[in-house]
């Protein structure tokens, strides 16, 4: 590209301000319409992370009662992992909470049983079908906002726990172990977003 194609200098400068703002805007609706989109498969695949935390935190717990206290950090990472296991239950308990109510449709449940014991005033109690996709949306944003910190948390103690049992073994097993998950994290992170971005940007590429 020559400099003749390119716009003059003045219309650059004024554009692109109004285009950063407007391209700002449309990947946060398309980051909203995609986490729309994809809330309940987030909400199943919280079920498998959680599940398989309470798994390896029951493991790792049994092992180190079987042990015993015989060095300090092993009473920390059983300490960490004592805290986790709550976490991750409450995590689990949660999502499929959501899930269940969702798919139940608890509001109509609910309402059947006020109305089966004749109570008055039922249809103001509840919400009216057009109102039904906010509550269930709204309801499902709770658990998944809920969830996510939970996971992080639960994420964060368990990378702790694991530390201070590899610490055991040798400082040095510990620190090539936290350096492989920020390492993973960082992959994980260029894969999602080499997968989301679309196919005329990386054929621009």
């Amino acid at each position: 590209m020559t400099d003749k194609d390119l716009p003059p200098a003045n219309l650059r400068d004024e554009r692109t301000p109004i285009d950063l703002e407007q391209r700002s805007k449309l990947r946060e609706q398309v980051f909203g319409n995609l986490v729309e989109k994809l809330k309940p498969w987030l909400l199943e695949f919280g079920n498998w992370i959680f599940g398989g935390l309470i798994a390896f935190n029951l493991l790792i717990v049994a092992t180190l009662i079987n042990v015993g206290p015989v060095r300090p950090v092993l009473v920390v990472a059983s300490a960490i992992f004592a805290c986790v296991l709550p976490v991750n239950v409450l995590g689990l308990f949660s999502v499929k909470l959501v899930t269940d109510m969702n798919n139940l449709l608890i509001d109509d449940v609910v309402k059947q049983a006020f109305q089966e014991a004749n109570v008055f005033d039922v249809e103001e109690r509840f919400p009216t079908p057009a109102e039904k996709a906010t509550v269930t949306k709204r309801r499902t944003d709770v658990g998944l906002r809920y969830s996510v910190r939970l996971a992080v948390l639960s994420a964060i103690l368990t990378t702790l726990g694991i530390v201070a049992v590899l610490s055991y073994l040798a400082w040095w097993v510990a620190v090539i172990f936290f350096v492989m998950v920020i390492l993973s994290l960082v992959i994980a992170m260029n894969i999602v977003g080499q997968l989301m971005r679309p196919e005329t940007a990386v054929r621009k590429h």
